[in-house]
């Protein structure tokens, strides 16, 4: 559904930026 896209692209996003 376009909530749950909408939570991946969320998720997805902020893993990126978190310095790993």
């Amino acid at each position: 559904g376009v909530v749950a896209g909408t939570r991946a692209a969320v998720l997805a996003t902020i893993a990126s930026a978190v310095p790993t």
